[in-house]
């Protein structure tokens, strides 16, 4: 697939540019019809049959061919830019005996829609691949009916040019551009706080418990008892005695 960007200068608003544009039905998408011989846009890649996508960054792809066409005949003195985008296979024919290895065949609603490749055709290292709509043949649009694309293929001498196209093609992807300034502004976005997370304070060494003082054992307890007992006993003594003196 070829994405072309072609642009030229009309020297006067008045000047023509030598660009059709067509349509096959409203559903269809808008394609180049006619490059002229000798006008701004025939020295360029531009080619019949490529689909229009742009003009000096309109979006055409939902415009009518005369819409378009008026978009490029009221463009200002200056750069006139057309973006384009088709599958071109390009081959050279020794004779009309040669065959172009390419199977064609018309499918409702489609046109005539390419169904084959072949590995040592003319087109097998080509943009052209099997599912794509053909429309164009060495710059004439695509016939109504297979027989007479066949026709064209195996007439053709020398030079042979096939255009063709996937209508999923017809959307304007977004220029580099805009998703540039898209990531400038995301950067220029301020960026949020980051929450300082708190530390835990250490945890305070806790007193060691007092130790337990040890338990008497009933023995040393009768022991303390029994002094106990003689010293009351003496105490007590020592009292009548000094009571009889």
């Amino acid at each position: 697939m070829s994405k072309i960007v072609a642009t030229v200068t009309k020297e006067t608003a008045e000047t023509k540019v030598g660009l059709a544009l067509f349509r096959n039905d409203p559903e269809s998408p808008l394609l180049i019809s006619l490059i002229r011989e000798g006008g701004l846009f025939s020295a360029t890649d531009l080619a019949p049959g490529m689909l229009a996508l742009q003009i000096n960054g309109t979006d055409v792809t939902g415009c009518t061919s005369k819409e378009a066409a008026e978009l490029l005949r009221t463009a200002e003195a200056g750069d006139v830019t057309v973006v384009a985008k088709a599958a071109v296979g390009q081959a050279h024919k020794e004779s009309a005996d040669v065959s172009c290895g390419i199977s064609l065949q018309r499918q409702e609603g489609k046109g005539i829609v390419i169904t084959k490749i072949r590995d040592d055709g003319l087109f097998a290292s080509s943009e052209l691949a099997p599912g794509l709509r053909l429309s164009a043949i060495n710059g004439n649009k695509c016939p109504a009916t297979t027989k007479e694309a066949i026709a064209m293929l195996k007439g053709a001498v020398g030079d042979l040019t096939v255009v063709a196209y996937d209508p999923e093609w017809a959307v304007v992807e977004p220029e580099e551009e805009d998703a540039a300034e898209e990531e400038e502004e995301e950067a220029a976005k301020p960026e949020e706080p980051v929450k300082e997370e708190e530390e835990e304070e250490p945890a305070q060494e806790q007193a060691p418990a007092p130790e337990d003082e040890p338990e008497e054992s009933p023995e040393q307890t009768d022991r303390a008892l029994e002094k106990k007992e003689k010293e009351e006993g003496s105490s007590i003594l020592d009292s009548l005695c000094t009571m009889c003196a």
